[in-house]
């Protein structure tokens, strides 16, 4: 009797400890959001993945490499939500959801988001038609006199409304190049590296021409992390220590290198 209570016990404590795993397991799995953005995050069923290291993945690109591989250094591991941009950031600010990648730190956002420390960095550029404006650097005040156009809700449609400079939306990279070399549009206010991307894809890299905007500085990308959502704050850390961790070990570069191979970070 008492050998089977000892042994009813044992497989009662078995239970509850493989309980706890599970548990704990569940604990280490977390959603961001996103939204398809090439290179940085790119939905596979718009854009299928040629590299072997992200086949069967539903969204892939630079920053979600990173992200991803940062986690799962610390055991945790990372679904992307695609979603509208606004309503990515509506979500974070209400404590909706944990996060978003490729998000700008921008001082807005600092009332209702922890960032973490660098992921990718970007210049914003000016794409127009080959040839639109001498090859050289422009100011942003030269978009006042164009028919000029940015992602809706993205950084650049900001920069441009706080320089108080009207200008068009459009829904995605795609669309603002086609609008560019289509149609009365003249001018793309836009981050370099998704345009670069972009236009390869297309094959109208040789009808676009892209200018640096002087008056503005380089710009970085972070993931951020809501302030209402709970334990917003450990989750951010945990992916600080994972990129210092893939910045050590060379998966960094690596991942980089299969988006971007000249570009150092």
């Amino acid at each position: 009797m008492k050998y089977l209570n000892k042994s009813m016990i044992n497989g009662l404590l078995l239970i509850i400890g493989l309980c706890c795993q599970g548990a704990s397991a569940k604990t280490q799995h977390i959603v961001l959001y996103g939204v398809h953005f090439p290179p940085y995050m790119i939905d596979a069923s718009i854009m299928p993945a040629t590299e072997s290291e992200n086949k069967g993945q539903a969204v892939y690109g630079m920053d979600v490499d990173l992200v991803r591989q940062a986690y799962a250094t610390q055991g945790v591991t990372v679904t992307f939500q695609l979603m509208p941009w606004k309503r990515s950031m509506r979500n974070v600010a209400a404590g909706v959801g944990l996060g978003a990648v490729s998000c700008r730190p921008l001082l807005s956002r600092k009332k209702f988001a922890f960032f973490s420390q660098k992921i990718s960095q970007f210049p914003s550029v000016f794409v127009t038609r080959n040839g639109y404006f001498e090859a050289g650097a422009y100011p942003m005040s030269i978009a006042k006199t164009e028919q000029t156009m940015a992602m809706n809700g993205w950084a650049q449609a900001t920069l441009l409304e706080q320089a108080h400079i009207a200008y068009h939306t459009v829904g995605s990279v795609e669309q603002g190049l086609n609008l560019l070399l289509h149609r009365d549009q003249n001018v793309f206010l836009t981050a370099r590296a998704g345009a670069e991307f972009e236009a390869r894809r297309l094959g109208i890299e040789d009808q676009l021409s892209f200018y640096e905007v002087s008056d503005l500085t380089k710009h970085y990308y972070t993931v951020c992390f809501s302030k209402q959502y709970p334990n917003a704050e450990k989750w951010r850390d945990i992916l600080d220590k994972g990129l210092d961790e893939v910045r050590k070990n060379g998966e960094w570069q690596a991942i980089v290198g299969r988006y971007r191979p000249a570009t150092v970070q």
